[in-house]
Formats: C-alpha cells, sequence, structure tokens
C-alpha cells in the first residue's frame, strides 16, 4: 500500500480476481436448475399425487424416503384359535383386541401404548407387554405346528395315492411299482431266489389258473423286492470301495513323506510301507466285492423284468 504495509486482501477486480472475485455470481448449467414437479410415494395409499422440487437432471422413480415407511401387522386370530391357545384368566377378550388395536396403531410404542390405554383397570406398561408377546408366540406356535401337520397330510396322502397305484397296477397285470413295495421290502435279498422266481415263472407258461396267476404276480414282487435290495448292496459296496481309495491315498503319500525325510528310522519306514501296502490289499478287496455286488444288482435286475413281463402275459392271457 502508499504506507508500505501489505494489503489486508488480495487487491484486484472482479474479472482479475482478488477481493472482486468473491461477488461474481457461479456459472451454473442444467445441474443447478431447480424443477417444481411432480414425483411417486409407494408409502401412500391414497390417489395423492404430491409435488417438491428437485433438480431438473435427478430422477427419482420412487421417494427415496418411502422405505422408512415400516408399519407394523396387525395380528389376527379367529374365535377358535382364541378359545384354544389365547385365553388368559386375567384377560378378557375383548381387553385383548383392544390391545391388539392399540398396539399396531402405534408401531409398539409402549410408552405411548401405556398413556392411550383407556380401559380400567389401568395396567402397567410391563402387563401390556407380556400380554401383547405372550399373543404372538402363542399364534406362531399354534400355526407352525398346524402348517407342519398339514404338510405331514399331503405327504401322507401322497404316499397313499402311490400305494393304491401300486395295488391297481398288481391287479392289470404288472408287478407294482418300487414306490409302493419300497417300504415293505426286505434289507437282504437273494439273488438266487429271484432267479428261481423267474425260471418258475416261465416254466408255467400261459395257460395257468387263476391261482397261478397270483403265483406268477407275488413272483413278480419277491424279484422286484430283490432288485431294489441288490441295488442298495451294489451301493454300499461303491461307497465303501470310495472310502478304502481314499485311506490308501493317505497312506501312501505318509509312506512317500515317511521315506523321504532323512531322519525318520529305517523302522518307521517300514512300518509305512507296510501300512500303504496293506491299504492298497484293501482298495483290490473292495473292488471285487463292488464288481461282485453289482453283477448280482445286474443279474436281479433282468430277473426282476422277466418276471414282469411273465406276469403281465399271463394276467393278459384269459
Amino acid at each position: 500500500g502508499a504506507d508500505g504495509l501489505p494489503p489486508m486482501m488480495p487487491a484486484g477486480d472482479a474479472k482479475g480476481g482478488g477481493a472482486g472475485a468473491f461477488k461474481r455470481r457461479r456459472k451454473t448449467g442444467t445441474d443447478g436448475k431447480w424443477t417444481w414437479t411432480g414425483f411417486r410415494n409407494s408409502a401412500r395409499k391414497d390417489k395423492y399425487s404430491p409435488r417438491h422440487w428437485q433438480k431438473a437432471s435427478a430422477e427419482y422413480p420412487d421417494y427415496p424416503f418411502a422405505r422408512f415407511n415400516m408399519s407394523l401387522e396387525h395380528v389376527v386370530y379367529t374365535d377358535e384359535e382364541y378359545d384354544r391357545v389365547l385365553k388368559n384368566s386375567t384377560w378378557t377378550r375383548s381387553e385383548t383386541d383392544y390391545l391388539m388395536i392399540l398396539c399396531q396403531r402405534m408401531d409398539l410404542r409402549w410408552p405411548v401404548i401405556a398413556d392411550r390405554y383407556a380401559l380400567t383397570p389401568r395396567r402397567p406398561v410391563e402387563e401390556l407387554q407380556k400380554r401383547y408377546y405372550d399373543v404372538v408366540r402363542a399364534l406362531i406356535l399354534s400355526r407352525s405346528d398346524a402348517a407342519t401337520k398339514a404338510a405331514l397330510g399331503a405327504v401322507n396322502a401322497a404316499n397313499a395315492a402311490a400305494t393304491n397305484g401300486g395295488a391297481a397296477e398288481a391287479k392289470a397285470g404288472g408287478a407294482p411299482g418300487e414306490s409302493a413295495s419300497a417300504s415293505k421290502i426286505k434289507t437282504e435279498a437273494d439273488a438266487a431266489g429271484a432267479t428261481a422266481a423267474q425260471k418258475a415263472a416261465a416254466a408255467r407258461g400261459k395257460k395257468l389258473t387263476a391261482g397261478g396267476a397270483k403265483e406268477v404276480k407275488g413272483a413278480g414282487a419277491s424279484s422286484s423286492s430283490s432288485k431294489v435290495a441288490t441295488a442298495v448292496a451294489a451301493a454300499v459296496a461303491k461307497s465303501k470301495l470310495k472310502e478304502t481309495e481314499a485311506a490308501a491315498a493317505k497312506a501312501s503319500a505318509a509312506a512317500k513323506a515317511v521315506a523321504a525325510d532323512k531322519g525318520t528310522t529305517a523302522a518307521a519306514k517300514a512300518q509305512a510301507a507296510a501300512k500303504a501296502a496293506a491299504a492298497a490289499k484293501a482298495v483290490a478287496a473292495a473292488k471285487g466285492v463292488a464288481a461282485a455286488k453289482g453283477a448280482a444288482a445286474a443279474k436281479s435286475q433282468a430277473a426282476a423284468a422277466k418276471a414282469s413281463a411273465a406276469a403281465k402275459a399271463v394276467a393278459a392271457d384269459k
């Protein structure tokens, strides 16, 4: 300045910057424009269309604060439910209904509910809370039990329909389906017995009496049971084979690690090698068992198919 002191603020005009630059009006584009427009508010259930100021570039498919409009579901129960699970010696039906409505209107704001509770006798807030949550808990337990019973009833009805369908198929001349006989099959069925039953059914031929036809149907049912049982045995054998192979792989890996370790004694190495060899033998034995069970299952399946075909042919021959 004139007195040699620096100025308090930067010198300059509005165009060149300095102090005048603070007074310039900012230049804005369309992003700075605001419009008075309507918007959708999903929290409202009426036909009212609200409007507000928003930036011209902004688009809202729904009012951003509508997601905070959370309301409590009204607790509703039938007369039968109240008489069965909600009766209480200290609460009447009218008092319970009034409390449920009040809790829904006040969104479980318990100080407000206790203040607005107008029935006599007046009840403390702890008693109001206990009654409300007891009602809700009893309804949840009762309805979940009812839903479980309904689901079990549907399953039982489906099983009964499948059983009846299998019986009708057997009367028509075919062997009953596995769905009808699966619950009654024996866990240990002999494949040789199924083969013998098939041979006996084929030897009788087409000119059988009504009693002979019943025997053929029984043979078909027995062969079906044997087929399922041998298939289960084959699956168990395959599962055991997988477990044995996994154990052998672990033993082999452990033996290799012991052999590679220079600090391991010769006795430990020999013991690890013996374990690996034993595991390999177990795998070979399991493979043999699985192969035998698979062959038995295949034979049983073929015998069951032949027995079923013989039973159908006998039933068709009048």
